[in-house]
């Protein structure tokens, strides 16, 4: 099989899912996985109809956990035998004041935000070191970045979203001679169900559709590019 691989967690909905309709558009084959079967069926019903000619593969799993991801991983290597591209993509997002926000909720946060892309990213090494432009692309958000305005309510999620920040910049030196790309993407608010379901106050009119091109950009930029360690941020309207 000759089509590049692009792995994105967190695929059946929002960003991850409109990212792997932007890719089975420009040839690429996609495995998108995440916890909910019925979300990654859904999903990939749609995306064969929408492209039949197309090549995307759903995985159900819970990427925070170790056995998760290695169940990822191994399919993708008995099926495809190489990955190009990762895509950290899963995500979840509570607005609980600091003071109130439970521990199970904030070991939820780091699991689902944190823990799911380091996993993944160690997993997908072996396979991404085989390929002639090899990526990781971590979904970050606005919040996290130093500087930018910080809300009340989200203190654990901009966290967590730091914490994707620095991981990007360390990984991209340390896999650097691995042949490795590693950058981040950090939008502000995307209107996904995922923003919805945090609170009906929360609006904005950027969707997934306008934030997948970007990733595709860092995902297709060229090795002698030195695009790596980079946090591209994507700014709303409004």
């Amino acid at each position: 099989m000759n089509r590049p691989v692009a792995c994105i967690t967190g695929g059946g909905s929002g960003i991850g899912y409109a990212t792997a309709q932007h890719l089975l558009e420009n040839g690429y084959s996609v495995v998108i996985c995440g916890r909910r079967k019925s979300v990654i069926q859904a999903a990939v019903h749609t995306l064969n109809h929408a492209y039949p000619s197309g090549n995307v593969c759903g995985l159900t799993a819970d990427i925070a956990t170790e056995s998760g991801v290695a169940s990822v991983f191994s399919h993708i290597q008995s099926q495809y035998q190489r990955l190009d591209c990762l895509i950290n993509n899963a995500s979840t997002l509570s607005v609980d004041s600091f003071e109130s926000v439970s521990i199970d909720q904030i070991r939820r946060l780091i699991d689902t935000n944190i823990m799911s892309s380091i996993l993944c990213s160690q997993a997908a090494i072996p396979l991404l070191t085989q390929s002639t432009n090899a990526c990781i692309i971590n979904i970050s958000s606005l919040g996290g970045v130093q500087g930018s305005i910080k809300f009340p309510g989200f203190s654990i999620y901009t966290m967590t979203k730091g914490a994707i920040i620095a991981l990007t910049e360390a990984l991209a030196v340390e896999l650097k001679p691995k042949g490795i790309r590693v950058n981040a993407l950090a939008p502000g608010a995307v209107d996904t169900a995922m923003l919805k379901q945090a609170g009906a106050h929360l609006t904005t009119v950027t969707t997934p559709n306008d934030i997948a091109p970007s990733i595709l950009f860092l995902l297709k930029a060229r090795p002698a590019s030195g695009l790596s360690g980079t946090i591209l941020e994507v700014h709303s309207n409004a």
